[in-house]
């Protein structure tokens, strides 16, 4: 783990937060108003994280007895002061947020360095792939197949469970197949499908084959998501994302697919497999790289990149690298 997963938010984000979470104070969000706000934590984890700073500072307010409030929150309406109050906590937050990531380290039951991927036979039949730096606990029990996403991202490809009665032989229920993340469950329904968990709080899902049920942990209704759709959600709503026309997700066939897209995605992307600081030039963060790229040799994708595009790969050594411009 780098410091950079941990770095609080930067203080336009966090006056983003605060400027949403007044207005939430001032009334109840319009439909449209409730949208935005999802777009705009769904965009990046810094967003996110700010955003749980703001709610963690409002629960904290709401604690506060009425007499001791009034001079600070006003119970209705949160003064702009407060945002110096939000960033000090968002300041002290990757410290809570380090610890609290920590936690699952010590019960997983199969779990992938930087750069590893590992492939896992599951009880029934099922297939478990862990992709680079993962967490995985598994529960299998007479009531369900569940596997638990503490961090990283999965691939499964599941197999039809029907639980057999040891005493008389006879096959008694299917036990469905369920997949854990802070945001809430995915319900396998016969499928080939991948999970990651972006953030404490999103999940991205991407389905291979049939469908699967989608539920926010703070609602109780599940939401379809069919072969080839791809889905963001938090523990309060489900944001669907451009659809994908692969059999498999790419990495799970050790490769990294661009389609246009922005050489700083691309590069965040393929600093997960590189076991070091690997970082993108904003000079040079827009240019657009498309390609099919071997995962197993992230040093050599990066000498094509710079055969391609107007960057140089500059050295500090192997295990320090920034994409950056030709001067």
């Amino acid at each position: 783990m780098h410091n950079s997963d941990v770095l609080a938010p930067a203080p336009e984000v966090i006056n983003r937060a605060a400027t949403w979470l007044v207005r939430m104070q001032e009334g109840a969000l319009t439909p449209n108003d409730e949208q935005q706000l999802l777009t705009w934590r769904l965009e990046k984890p810094e967003h996110e994280r700010a955003w749980q700073a703001a709610m963690q500072f409002k629960a904290m307010m709401e604690r506060v007895p009425d007499e001791l409030s009034q001079p600070v929150l006003g119970r209705q309406r949160l003064d702009r002061r407060q945002l110096l109050s939000i960033a000090l906590m968002a300041t002290a937050l990757p410290l809570a947020w380090l610890a609290y990531r920590q936690l699952p380290v010590l019960t997983a039951d199969y779990r992938t360095a930087k750069g590893e991927q590992r492939q896992i036979s599951l009880p029934d039949g099922s297939q478990l792939q862990l992709n680079t730096g993962s967490l995985v606990s598994v529960q299998f029990d007479a009531q369900r197949r569940l596997i638990h996403l503490h961090r990283g991202e999965i691939a499964i490809q599941t197999k039809p469970d029907i639980l057999t009665d040891d005493a008389t032989g006879n096959s008694t229920h299917k036990r469905p197949f369920i997949v854990s993340t802070p945001a809430g469950n995915i319900r396998a329904l016969g499928t080939r499908f991948a999970v990651r968990a972006l953030d404490e709080d999103i999940t991205q899902v991407a389905v291979y084959e049939h469908t699967v049920a989608l539920k926010p942990a703070h609602t109780g209704i599940e939401v379809l998501l069919d072969s080839g759709k791809q889905a963001l959600f938090n523990r309060q709503k489900i944001h669907l994302i451009e659809e994908h026309h692969q059999r498999i997700a790419a990495w799970t066939n050790g490769q990294i697919i661009a389609d246009n897209q922005r050489l700083d995605d691309f590069i965040a992307d393929l600093a997960r497999y590189h076991p070091g600081v690997l970082r993108c030039d904003p000079a040079v963060a827009e240019l657009r790289i498309s390609g099919v790229f071997q995962l197993k040799a992230p040093l050599q994708i990066l000498t094509v990149i710079a055969g391609t595009l107007p960057v140089r790969i500059a050295r500090v050594t192997d295990y320090w690298i920034t994409v950056t411009t030709l001067n």
